[in-house]
C-alpha cells in the first residue's frame, strides 16, 4: 500500500520538510527535513504518493467570471481573458484550473520555465508528485466551515507570513512590509475576524509575525506554538485546492509499475494467442487439403455421368445439367415421359432397350430397343398409345434374328 506523504520544498534554499500521513487521515509527527537526497533516501525501497506545496510569489490564484451559456467553453478561453492583467506573455505561463462554478473559475497561474525547473530534479530521479498545489489554497482546510467567515489563518515560516483572510481572498509578505499589507487587508475588509489563528514554525518566527500585526489585531491574535501541518488531515489538503500538475506537467504513468502487475497476464495472453494462432492454421491447412480432395471426387463423378464432358467448373456444370432436368424448364418434359414409357415398355419380354437420349428442343425421347420380332414394334407403338405416348418407328433392321429399331416418343396433346 503506498504511503502518503507531503512535501515541502524551497527551491532557493534547496531544503525540504515532509511527513507522512498515517491510514486514519492524521499527521504522523514529527516532521523530516533534510535536503532533496534525504528526501530521496527516505524514499527508497517504498512506494508513496506525494502532495507537494508550493509557497512562492511565483505562483498566483486568479478569478475569472462568465456568463452560464459560457460555461462549457470556459476552459478554452479563460488564459486569453487573463493576458491584460499579466505581466508575462500567456505563451510562457503555465494555466491550471479548478472546477468551474456557476459563475466563475479560478486559475492558478505560474511561469512554465519556473515550474519545470523545480520538477526537474524529481523527474531526474525517478520521483512522481502526484499533485502540486499552492500553499495558501491549504490553510482552508485547517478549520472548519462554520468558522471560515469569522476567522483568519496565519502561517509564519522563514520566509515570511501567508494570510488566508476568507473566501478567496489571501496575501503574502515578508516580515520587513507584512505591516502594509496588513494595512491593506483591513481597509479592503467590511469587518474584522473574530480570531486569527497564527501557526508558527519556531518561536522566532511566532515573535516576528506579532510584530508584524498592527496594534488594533493584536487582541484577535489566537498563536498556536505548532506548525501548519498538525491540525491537517489528508482527505482534505486536496479539497478544493489546484493541481498545478495539469497539462503538459500531468504526471507520468509509471509504465514499471503497471508492467509488473500485469507482466503475467500478458505473457499469458501472447501464449493463448500463439496457440490459437497455430491451431487456426493447421486446421485452416487441413480444411485446404479437405477441399481440394472434394473437388476431385466432384470432378470424377461428374466425368463419370458425362463421359465426353470437359469438366472446368464440376459444381457450377452438375448444377446446370441438373436444371435440364429439373420441373419449370423446357426440360421438364424428360422425366415424366421416360417414368411413363418405362412402364409401358416393361411389359413386353424380351425387350432390350440399347440406348435412349432426350431431344430438348422437340420435347422428344429417342430410343434404340431390340426385340424378338417386328410385329412385337407394333404392339409397342399400340401400348405406348394406351398410355397418351406418340411412338413413331424411325427406322429398323435384322440382327441374328431379332429386331433392331429406332422410335421416338413424345406425349400426345393434352396428355401430359
Amino acid at each position: 500500500m503506498k504511503s502518503k506523504l507531503l512535501l515541502e520544498y524551497s527551491q532557493e534554499s534547496g531544503q525540504c520538510r515532509w511527513l507522512r500521513y498515517l491510514d486514519s487521515g492524521a499527521a504522523e509527527l514529527p516532521a523530516h527535513t533534510g535536503d532533496l537526497q534525504d528526501f530521496f533516501a527516505a524514499l527508497e525501497h517504498q512506494s508513496a504518493e506525494i502532495l507537494m506545496v508550493l509557497n512562492s510569489p511565483a505562483v498566483t490564484v486568479r478569478t475569472v467570471y462568465f456568463e452560464p451559456g459560457d460555461r462549457k467553453h470556459i476552459l478554452k478561453t479563460a488564459r486569453y481573458e487573463l493576458e491584460e492583467s499579466l505581466a508575462s506573455d500567456v505563451d510562457d505561463l503555465h494555466f491550471a484550473f479548478a472546477k468551474p462554478e456557476e459563475a466563475c473559475i479560478d486559475i492558478a497561474v505560474i511561469g512554465r520555465q519556473v515550474l519545470s525547473d523545480l520538477l526537474e530534479p524529481f523527474t531526474a530521479h525517478g520521483v512522481t508528485i502526484a499533485a502540486l498545489m499552492p500553499f495558501h489554497q491549504l490553510l482552508p482546510a485547517l478549520h472548519d466551515t462554520e468558522q471560515a467567515a469569522n476567522t483568519w489563518l496565519v502561517n509564519a515560516d522563514q520566509n515570511g507570513l501567508t494570510v488566508y483572510l476568507g473566501g478567496k481572498q489571501y496575501f503574502t509578505s515578508s516580515y520587513a512590509h507584512a505591516h502594509i499589507a496588513w494595512q491593506a487587508a483591513t481597509q479592503q475588509q467590511d469587518a474584522l475576524p473574530d480570531h486569527i489563528v497564527v501557526y508558527e514554525d519556531n518561536a522566532e518566527v511566532g515573535t516576528a509575525s506579532l510584530d508584524s500585526v498592527p496594534a488594533g489585531l493584536a487582541s484577535l491574535i489566537d498563536q498556536q506554538h505548532k506548525p501548519w501541518f498538525v491540525d491537517s488531515r489528508w482527505a482534505l489538503l486536496r479539497k478544493g485546492a489546484i493541481n498545478l500538475l495539469q497539462g503538459e506537467f500531468s504526471p507520468a504513468v509509471a509504465w514499471d509499475k503497471i508492467w509488473h502487475y500485469w507482466r503475467v497476464p500478458t505473457f499469458l495472453f501472447i501464449a493463448g494467442l500463439c496457440v490459437y494462432t497455430l491451431a487456426a492454421f493447421l486446421q485452416n491447412q487441413r480444411l485446404q487439403a479437405d477441399n481440394v480432395h472434394l473437388r476431385q471426387q466432384m470432378m470424377a463423378v461428374y466425368q463419370q455421368t458425362f463421359p465426353n464432358s470437359q469438366v472446368s467448373d464440376p459444381e457450377a456444370q452438375m448444377r446446370s445439367q441438373l436444371q435440364k432436368f429439373s420441373g419449370g424448364s423446357v426440360s421438364s418434359a424428360f422425366l415424366p415421359l421416360f417414368y411413363r414409357a418405362a412402364e409401358a415398355l416393361n411389359t413386353f419380354e424380351g425387350l432390350n432397350l440399347l440406348n435412349i437420349n432426350f431431344d430438348s428442343r422437340n420435347n422428344e425421347m429417342r430410343a434404340d430397343l431390340l426385340a424378338k420380332q417386328f410385329q412385337d414394334l407394333e404392339q409397342i407403338r399400340l401400348k405406348l398409345d394406351a398410355a397418351g405416348i406418340a411412338a413413331q418407328l424411325v427406322s429398323s433392321n435384322s440382327v441374328d434374328g431379332s429386331e433392331r429399331a429406332r422410335m421416338k416418343f413424345s406425349f400426345k396433346a393434352g396428355a401430359r
